[in-house]
């Protein structure tokens, strides 16, 4: 996920449409990780209260920053338009589905490894066609 620079940032005002899609606790995050710095732990802190150890707070911070729909709030955010978004979603799911596969399949074949790989190309199809129409 790119940073944002002073150029191209959405002020948060103009994410609220998009953010109405979170959990009340991933908006709280939201906020607070783009008013202080990007300082997930931070964020981390004030949303989840109950989580109190270190290591806890660190999980739960990337798991957050991990969402599609927080993914999606943040790329809006940083300027990056939809197709790049999808692009990288793609690429971020099938990366994942394919650790999956071969880590549940290692002597059983490539079958789940197809399908991953399927998902992949109808969504980088559909990007295209996004691209095509607009």
């Amino acid at each position: 996920m790119p940073q944002p620079n002073s150029e191209n940032r959405v002020p948060l005002e103009i994410l609220l449409p998009a953010m109405q899609r979170l959990s009340q606790s991933q908006r709280t995050f939201l906020a607070r990780y783009l008013s202080n710095g990007h300082d997930a732990q931070d964020a981390t802190r004030i949303a989840f209260p109950r989580c109190k150890l270190a290591k806890a707070i660190q999980i739960r911070g990337l798991q957050v920053l991990g969402r599609k729909s927080v993914r999606r709030v943040l790329a809006i955010h940083c300027g990056q338009n939809n197709s790049e978004l999808n692009l990288e979603l793609a690429l971020t799911d099938t990366r994942r589905l394919v650790k999956r596969a071969l880590r549940r399949n290692r002597n059983v074949g490539n079958d789940a490894l197809v399908v991953s790989l399927n998902r992949m190309s109808k969504t980088l199809a559909s990007i295209a066609r996004e691209k095509s129409d607009g």
